[in-house]
């Protein structure tokens, strides 16, 4: 049904203000489908803003009568630009002024390189030492040479060049101080007097026992002085005393934990990880006591079998260090333990018999822990003891006696 014409009104004026709808039922705008030209009546705002920038250049460009065709150019390129222009960075601050010359200079040619000096030095021929040492030398090993004399020999005029002569001028010398040849200490002492003092400070007729804590003392603090005196000092510390290691039964716990546990070896792999594997092969005595732990110091373990010394892990560890890195001379052993050692420990005699020595000495208990017992002969078979003498000793002696 089409729909009324809209009578005309004062407001709206005189026109068609009906709605079409087309066969779908959607009303249809009168100005769909069709192309509007601009009206006249109307201004584009773009334009203007091309005026303005165009009035601007003219007016910027007026003081300058002559100008070349370059110039031209990039006028005519501005005036195409629509874009904004921007405002000029701000200048930046001076630069410190640069330093003064060197004064130490005289010379009015350039340096190549401020920093290639030209050190004075001697040309000093090499010197060839030979030693023949006898098998199984520990140390310590010292030389002594006199270098003034050999300076005094080599000393020769420097010959320079007629190329070099014209830098040499321009260039530093740098001369070596003297060596200060008044003071005295404990290194200018002769070995022989060293090694004495070292023998007096570091060595014990008795061994050193880690399970009692006897014979313990600080003197090992003589060796941070320096590095000579620490490299001459332990070889006789490790080379000349006897190391006494056992099971320790006492228990301790860490401060976080409220359980306490059994030491057992753990100290003697302590012993042998802080002091180095350089220091480990100075080691020359080493006495080791195998015993079983105490059910009350292990109560985690309920057969006695878990308790021996065979499955300890921290005794396995310490042997293979030893058997790594150890250069024995002679090893004391002791075997301890509820049972007797068998051919059928295999685990443990294959890490035992890899440590190597010139002699293996098997004793009983000397502990004071032992006292009792150091009457009673070892925990190990016969034919176990002949397997480990064999294959510990060595063919081909390390140290001759």
């Amino acid at each position: 049904m089409p729909q009324p014409r809209q009578a005309t009104s004062a407001e709206l004026g005189d026109g068609d203000f009906s709605i079409k709808y087309n066969k779908n039922g959607r009303p249809v705008r009168k100005s769909a489908s069709q192309k509007f030209s601009a009206n006249p009546a109307y201004v584009d705002s773009s334009l203007i803003d091309q005026q303005l920038l165009e009035i601007t250049a003219e007016d910027l460009s007026e003081p300058e009568s002559d100008f070349d065709s370059e110039a031209e150019r990039e006028a005519q390129q501005k005036k195409k630009s629509k874009k904004r222009r921007r405002s000029p960075s701000p200048t930046p601050p001076p630069l410190s002024p640069l330093p003064p010359p060197d004064p130490l200079s005289e010379s009015s040619t350039p340096e190549p390189n401020r920093f290639d000096f030209e050190v004075s030095a001697i040309s000093i021929e090499p010197i060839h030492l030979t030693f023949n040492i006898e098998k199984g030398f520990s140390g310590p090993l010292h030389v002594q040479l006199d270098l003034s004399s050999v300076l005094r020999a080599s000393k020769r005029p420097r010959q320079a060049d007629d190329s070099s002569a014209a830098t040499s001028s321009s260039t530093r010398k740098v001369k070596s101080r003297a060596m200060n040849l008044g003071s005295k200490g404990f290194l200018s002492l002769p070995a022989e007097l060293r090694n004495q003092v070292y023998r007096l400070v570091f060595t014990s007729e008795k061994k050193i026992d880690f399970v009692e804590g006897t014979n313990m003392n600080h003197s090992s603090a003589f060796l941070r002085t320096c590095k000579q005196i620490c490299a001459e000092g332990c070889s006789v510390l490790y080379g000349l005393n006897t190391f006494y290691f056992g099971r320790n039964k006492e228990m301790r716990r860490p401060f976080w934990n409220s359980e306490r546990k059994e030491i057992g070896y753990k100290d003697l792999r302590l012993f042998l990880d802080l002091i180095g594997t350089a220091n480990v092969s100075r080691i020359r005595h080493f006495w080791i006591c195998f015993d079983d732990a105490a059910p009350s110091a292990v109560p985690h373990l309920k057969r006695s079998e878990e308790r021996r010394y065979v499955h300890d892990p921290h005794l396995i560890e310490s042997l293979k260090i030893l058997a790594k890195h150890a250069r024995l001379e002679k090893l004391t052993a002791t075997f301890w333990g509820r049972r007797a050692l068998a051919l059928t420990d295999t685990r443990f005699l294959d890490h035992l018999t890899k440590i190597k020595a010139d002699q293996i000495d098997i004793r009983n208990p000397a502990s004071d822990m032992y006292g009792y017992y150091s009457w009673q002969p070892n925990r190990i078979h016969e034919e176990t003891k002949t397997l480990i003498r064999k294959e510990v000793v060595r063919k081909h002696k390390l140290y001759e006696q």
